[in-house]
């Protein structure tokens, strides 16, 4: 049921052994009706027009495992601590501006990715640090796995000592690559591939990704702390 313009989903609740729906790509602006699917483990709501979320009859869904919830207008991601099962969570591209929009996850204790990404509170320093002392069953954040120095440095916060690691720079750790993906890209206005801007980026990480892409149709500039890569045929997904 993707791209099909729908606003209400009402009725959708009398199909009790649906497992799995995907309502992408749709304008549907409430989270209701789901408190009748007891055996739904997968949920995408990816690209609809979702607001105000706190007043939504969302349901226990004891078994919602998977929630995409990607381009939307969400403000606040606390209510989804119902979901006691849930295992991955989507909130790219919303409208949460506060961290304690976030706190209350800490009740999910299966929770172990979660996506932030294009937020606005994601620009606050040491970001992924405050994300992961927040919410420590996570594995994964923002696609990236939960370093060692990570857990390292909030050990030794929680603790009261100085992180041992001189060299990890918490606010730095938030722009690291810890790996490069491949995808297509389209060309800019100018019929050329638009070239991507990656901010703090350490010359080890500048010459690691070097070494990584080196056999591809490339030019890189390198102008710390800000390296501009063009690309003709590829891009890298950070």
């Amino acid at each position: 049921m993707t791209n099909n313009g729908l606003i209400d989903i009402s009725g959708i609740q009398i199909l009790k052994n649906l497992t799995n729906v995907t309502l992408k790509d749709n304008n549907i602006n409430k989270m209701d009706n789901f408190d009748g699917l007891p055996n739904l483990v997968f949920l995408d709501l990816n690209n609809n027009k979702l607001r105000n979320i706190e007043k939504a009859n969302l349901g226990l869904l004891p078994l919602l495992r998977v929630l995409i919830l990607d381009n939307n207008y969400l403000k606040n991601a606390n209510p989804f601590k119902k979901f006691s099962s849930l295992n991955f969570l989507s909130l790219d591209n919303n409208k949460i501006t506060e961290i304690n929009k976030i706190e209350k996850l800490v009740d999910l204790e299966f929770l172990k990715e979660v996506s932030f990404l294009g937020n606005p509170f994601i620009k606050m320093f040491s970001y992924r640090i405050q994300i992961i002392k927040r919410i420590p069953s996570l594995i994964k954040l923002d696609g990236y796995e939960v370093s060692n120095e990570e857990k390292e440095y909030i050990q030794n916060e929680i603790l009261g000592n100085q992180a041992q690691n001189t060299n990890f720079n918490p606010n730095q750790a938030a722009n690291t690559i810890h790996d490069y993906n491949y995808k297509p890209i389209g060309n800019n206005d100018n019929g050329n591939i638009a070239p991507i801007i990656i901010n703090n980026i350490s010359s080890s990480t500048i010459n690691n990704l070097n070494n990584r892409i080196m056999n591809n149709n490339m030019t890189t500039q390198d102008k710390n702390p800000k390296v501009i890569i063009q690309l003709q045929t590829i891009t890298i997904n950070i």
